[in-house]
């Protein structure tokens, strides 16, 4: 696999077009949307990463406090990388970008070496932290 052997599958509240840039520079990088369609429920798309040993990434913290949805996370193994929006309550798609593109080489290292299932918290200044 390319992008020293981590793939990530994007939830649909981050603009396919991100994972799709990545995936032209050669990073293993999808969104949901291609991969199960729009309105996949949050279960079977982390089901979905979980079962390909791939990362999710994700702008809705609400993930990371419904219980069963971080009972999925750790039922399929995942890591889970969750983009905090600043001081903005939903960033645009160019801090996004610059966001994730930041701190691109720390998550495929931790997707890489941290034990799954985790859960990461990404800052838009500042780096990684477990939640």
């Amino acid at each position: 696999m390319a992008g020293g052997g981590v793939a990530f599958l994007f939830d649909a509240n981050l603009s396919p077009r991100l994972a799709e840039a990545l995936r032209s520079l050669g990073e293993q990088a999808y969104h949901v949307n291609d991969r199960l369609g729009p309105g996949a429920p949050d279960e079977l798309w982390i089901e979905y990463a979980g079962t390909r040993g791939w990362c999710i990434i994700s702008a809705d913290l609400a993930i990371t406090r419904r219980d069963h949805e971080r009972a999925a996370l750790r039922q399929h193994q995942v890591g889970a990388f969750f983009l905090f929006p600043g001081r903005k309550r939903r960033p645009d798609f160019c801090l996004t970008v610059q966001t994730v593109i930041r701190h691109w080489p720390a998550m495929k290292r931790c997707a890489r070496e941290r034990a799954r299932p985790f859960i990461v918290g990404i800052r838009e200044r500042g780096g990684l932290r477990p939640l």
